[in-house]
């Protein structure tokens, strides 16, 4: 894996090693300090060898000096079969998406250029991408670059943790700061706060949008606040593991375990940007919750 500086690490790790009950979990890999057993785990020690030298994931500027994807063209230049399949193709729920034959994946792709005015059509053009090897970028990221800007619902489907690419991740963000302005953003909180889960790294661009936003309205504090609570075992601004008593922490110990150092910090973060008279009001309604 890389750093958050885009360096391959060439020292040595030791690990905990989770429970086979957490296979199925997606999006990055937990830090190693939010083991729920961390005391007693077994530890792993993996050593990367020396490779004459640091690597680095190659620049933004490397990556911009090469070939740009071709403008975007009129959807109803093309024939009827092909735009009613392409149609189809994109209203179909992304989940479902993975079920569609290598051939329809490779139509969409090869029409992309054609579907920027399509709903629902960018996630599952990346989706039916051949390849996001270092040498692909360039046309992915010149995609997102000219992609007309979707509407709310497409934005959205590029938090899911089938998106882990940073440079698609801060282009949603950018996005949904300039479509969804000030206090606009509460009602997809629940589903930013799911995608808080799912970044690679705590100091994401979502993450930074969520607190200038906290900075600057009460009510997306508070909304903020309160879901951040919800998702936490525990009493705020505390939230332990070892006092939690939420039904997923006691039915699903390592789903809370695995996100809770994150979801932790981004709720101190809130907490400290939102000022003294709304950190008040956090306290008073925190008493009131745990005194019924």
């Amino acid at each position: 894996t890389l750093s958050l500086h885009d360096a391959l690490p060439i020292w040595a790790f030791i690990l905990p090693v989770w429970p086979v009950e957490a296979k199925q979990q997606v999006g990055p890999a937990p830090d190693s300090g939010s083991h729920p057993d961390g005391a007693s785990c077994p530890l792993i020690s993996i050593e990367l060898p020396e490779l004459g030298g640091p690597v680095y994931f190659p620049e933004e500027k490397e990556l911009q000096d090469l070939k740009r994807e071709d403008s975007s063209r009129d959807f109803d230049q093309l024939d009827n079969n092909s735009r009613q399949q392409l149609r189809d193709i994109c209203e179909q729920d992304i989940l479902e998406f993975s079920k569609r034959s290598p051939r329809e994946k490779e139509l969409l792709w090869d029409k992309r250029s054609y579907l920027g005015a399509i709903p629902g059509a960018l996630p599952k053009v990346l989706l039916a991408a051949q390849s996001w090897a270092p040498s692909s970028l360039p046309s992915l990221y010149s995609l997102l670059e000219t992609w007309p800007q979707p509407g709310t619902e497409d934005i959205l489907q590029l938090f899911l943790p089938t998106f882990p690419d940073s440079r698609v991740r801060a282009t949603a963000v950018s996005w949904l700061s300039s479509s969804l302005p000030g206090d606009q953003l509460v009602d997809f909180l629940p589903q930013l706060v799911e995608a808080v889960k799912h970044e690679t790294w705590s100091n994401s661009p979502l993450s930074r949008l969520l607190l200038c936003r906290a900075l600057g309205c009460p009510r997306v504090a508070h909304s903020l606040y309160w879901l951040l609570t919800q998702a936490l075992p525990g009493i705020s601004p505390q939230n332990t593991l070892d006092n939690g008593n939420s039904e997923e922490a006691l039915d699903n110990p390592l789903a809370v375990a695995r996100y809770h150092r994150r979801l932790q910090l981004l709720l101190r973060a809130v907490i400290a940007v939102s000022g003294t008279s709304v950190q008040n009001r956090f306290l008073r309604s925190e008493e009131r919750r745990v005194g019924k």
